[in-house]
């Protein structure tokens, strides 16, 4: 009506307001004069003036009330607020009104949500946030009405319920029950007052018990680290995803991991000992790895790369293992299992080994890997070795009768683990071949003494059995120790119907009543050390 009456008015006088008033510096111009009469008159009367004011907040309350009805009276809305600016009341009558209402609806409603659950109240928090903002972009609020709407629902939804939102309690509910999206609401809330690292003792506790019962549960001491790794990815995509990869809520992830993976406790599975288990974990799992033991995808799954799955977990692995203090202690478990799959022949690929050693030594430094290198390099100088007694023997083939075939690998004790000596009577026949090779290596390298490690051996043994319907026999082809070959070929000797009892085998091998198959850790000497096959 005011707008109508307006442009009225200016037509009637529309040759006074643009020959006269427009230039006129004392006088206002037709429209400016009829928005001071009508401040002076209607809306500063004071039986109008509030009911105009109320009117107005009525409907913002009614769309704050999700009143469907007031959705038709948006456009009287716009108007109302394009009329406060127009008089210029907009400031000094209606905003102050708008946040005393809006201070008395968001405490109201503060303290009936706060009465639920915290991933309930950050999601409805977030959504009263949006709608604010909202509507004050659509029906045109001033700037100033945006900030102080903005301070007073941070003040009073977030700064006033600090201890709410960061209960240490409701915040590992939600971590442990992986809900990203009601973290990432959290997390944004608390950034708009930059109380994100109130986070940070919730985040540590989470990981570190977690972490603890991962480490400490003696029936899934097997899966340690398969389960760390899992923990580790669920810890990063909450850190990344719900956290926006904060710099010092990473510094706490990693913290919390270096915190639990070096914590021992006296179980059984350690000696009685609180010795860290984490280190010698990790590097059975990387023994695993190195053996074959990747996970590819079962039939009906998509195909993967193998090699890239192995560098992919090997990396994994490696991430786990910079949180490991004690270090020695994964050398040196590292070390045994690097010297059973060279000496066994058991790793899946040179190349994955060569792979591993290098991520360590770019990790640990020179020092760190130099023994493993050399054990490389000893395997390649103890090819080379056989490659000339091979050729040696196809030569004597030809003279005499060729002698057990016969592998050995000679090794320096200093890179290697050391291992107990283990007396044991070698059948002849064998005994030969390792005469053989003896000489071959001193013709090469005088003054050099051998020291055999039979119990590290294996053999291969053609068996007999007799056909179940007892004509003729069956051959078996057997894998075994050395020890085991040296006692299964006693019984050449022994007719049908005899047996030998344990003393008749323990005097005939010369082995001892129980011998410690596994390595120690420290070498002892630098004597060369020959493995037998």
């Amino acid at each position: 009506m005011l707008i109508v009456l307006q442009v009225t008015v200016r037509w009637i006088f529309y040759y006074l307001d643009q020959s006269f008033l427009l230039h006129s510096k004392d006088q206002p111009v037709i429209r400016e004069m009829g928005l001071i009469q009508f401040r002076s008159y209607i809306f500063n009367d004071s039986s109008l003036k509030p009911k105009i004011l109320k009117g107005a907040y009525n409907l913002i309350a009614a769309d704050r009330g999700g009143d469907v009805a007031a959705l038709a009276d948006s456009a009287l809305l716009r108007e109302a607020m394009e009329l406060f600016h127009n008089l210029d009341v907009y400031s000094s009558d209606f905003e102050p009104l708008l946040m005393a209402e809006s201070e008395k609806f968001v405490t109201s409603w503060c303290q009936r949500e706060v009465a639920g659950n915290l991933a309930t109240y950050v999601d409805n928090t977030r959504r009263l946030i949006e709608r604010e903002v909202e509507r004050c972009n659509l029906f045109s609020f001033a700037r100033s009405t945006r900030l102080k709407l903005s301070e007073l629902l941070d003040e009073t939804l977030i700064v006033q319920q600090t201890d709410l939102l960061t209960n240490d309690n409701d915040v590992l509910t939600l971590m442990r029950a992986g809900n990203k999206d009601a973290l990432k609401q959290l997390y944004n809330l608390l950034d708009r007052r930059d109380l994100t690292l109130k986070l940070k003792g919730a985040f540590k506790k989470y990981i570190v018990e977690e972490g603890e019962g991962i480490v400490f549960d003696p029936e899934r001491e097997a899966d340690m680290v398969v389960n760390l790794l899992q923990f580790k990815r669920k810890a990063d995509d909450i850190w990344s995803s719900a956290f926006n990869s904060n710099d010092e809520l990473g510094d706490t992830l990693r913290e919390a991991f270096g915190t639990f993976m070096n914590r021992g406790k006296k179980m059984e599975s350690t000696g009685g000992t609180d010795n860290p288990k984490a280190g010698e974990m990790i590097a059975k799992y990387v023994d695993r790895l190195l053996k074959g033991g990747l996970r590819v995808p079962s039939e009906g799954q998509t195909l993967i790369d193998e090699d890239a799955e192995l560098d992919r977990q090997m990396d994994q692995v490696l991430d786990l293992f910079r949180f490991v203090h004690g270090k020695a202690v994964f050398e040196a478990f590292y070390k045994n299992d690097l010297a059973r799959r060279l000496l066994m022949g058991r790793s899946a690929s040179n190349e994955a080994e060569k792979s591993m050693l290098a991520r360590l030594k770019n990790e640990c430094g020179s020092n760190f890997t130099h023994n493993l290198e050399s054990m490389f390099n000893d395997m390649d100088t103890a090819k080379a070795e056989m490659a000339a007694f091979d050729a040696l023997q196809k030569q004597r083939s030809h003279r005499e009768r060729t002698p057990v075939p016969l592998h050995v690998s000679v090794l320096s004790a200093a890179s290697w683990p050391s291992y107990p000596d283990v007396p044991v009577r070698i059948p002849s026949e064998i005994a030969k071949s390792i005469n053989n090779f003896e000489a071959f290596y001193q013709t090469k390298h005088k003054g050099r003494t051998l020291d055999w490690k039979h119990q590290l051996s294996h053999c291969q043994l053609n068996a007999y059995f007799p056909k179940a319907n007892g004509k003729g026999n069956n051959m078996k082809n057997l894998v075994v120790s050395s020890f085991q070959a040296i006692v299964l070929l006693l019984f050449n000797d022994v007719r049908d119907g005899e047996s030998l009892d344990y003393t008749q085998i323990q005097e005939a091998t010369g082995l001892c009543e129980y011998s410690d198959p596994h390595p120690t850790i420290t070498p002892t000497n630098e004597e060369q050390q020959p493995i037998q096959n």
